[in-house]
């Protein structure tokens, strides 16, 4: 739904917050690039050289990716907790381009991206067409071990809780006569791990309830499943409560600061 992932949007806050710190540094490289830009440019414009004047402008252009290369690996290299959120950005990322797959393919009938839900939220909802619903969590991991299983086990296990009640609470509000199948329907808890350690999963696992899948087999797995048969009023139409429920809520989020604001007396 063109929706940024949790982990990217925070990456991004952070980086406006990480720059606005270092703004002098930047200004400072900015203005040594500006400087050489204005010399390159004043040159060709005196030689008036074609070859001379493709050099130069490659030349500016060179510095200029240097210089975001440079201020966004400062970044990256500074900042505690900038890789973690890139890599989780990176797991969301490639699973929604999966879930775009399998949609194009007929396999669901569509998927809502980061959910908001009760101080948490849900990485993916995917209502596939013969399978039920599931609620992915999306993890890059470098290495796998137990413990590294056992905290995405859970953390899958919490964002697939939050997910039920979501629905619930979507099927409640609805009306129609297959309003039923879709009661029947369990939300299934997955975790779908990205990255080097998913080489490591030699085989797909069901711990505590939890489907736990490397990433290369995600598709696969979701396409493998044949449970719950939704028909498409009720699995498109689940898909379209869900994400009306989301653009309200983000737009209820994005008043309150503003009526907060209103609302707080002047010094």
């Amino acid at each position: 739904m063109g929706k940024k992932s949790y982990p990217r949007a925070q990456l991004r806050a952070e980086l406006r917050s990480w720059s606005r710190r270092r703004r002098r540094g930047l200004l400072f490289l900015f203005g040594m690039w500006f400087s050489v830009a204005v010399v390159f440019v004043v040159l060709a414009m005196l030689l008036d050289r074609p070859v001379v004047t493709v050099t130069y402008a490659v030349v500016i252009v060179g510095l200029a990716i240097a210089y975001v290369a440079l201020a966004l690996l400062s970044f990256l290299v500074s900042h505690p907790q900038a890789m973690r959120l890139l890599r989780g950005s990176w797991g969301e990322d490639l699973t929604r381009t999966e879930l775009t797959r399998l949609r194009r393919r007929r396999v669901s009938w569509g998927h809502v991206d980061s959910l908001a839900v009760d101080g948490g939220d849900v990485d993916h909802l995917v209502v596939l067409r013969r399978g039920g619903i599931v609620a992915i969590d999306s993890k890059w991991r470098s290495a796998w071990s137990e413990q590294i299983c056992a905290d995405v086990v859970l953390r899958a296990g919490k964002s697939a809780r939050r997910a039920r009640g979501l629905v619930a609470t979507q099927i409640s509000t609805s009306s129609g006569r297959h309003r039923g199948q879709v009661d029947r329907g369990e939300v299934v808890a997955l975790a779908v791990v990205w990255g080097p350690a998913q080489e490591e999963i030699l085989e797909d696992l069901c711990i505590d309830g939890v489907h736990v899948v490397p990433g290369r087999r995600l598709r696969s797995w979701l396409s493998a499943r044949r449970d719950d048969v939704l028909p498409k009023e009720v699995g498109a139409g689940l898909v379209e409560a869900l994400g009306r429920w989301d653009v309200e809520r983000t737009r209820r989020v994005r008043r309150a600061p503003a009526r907060e604001g209103a609302l707080s007396p002047r010094a």
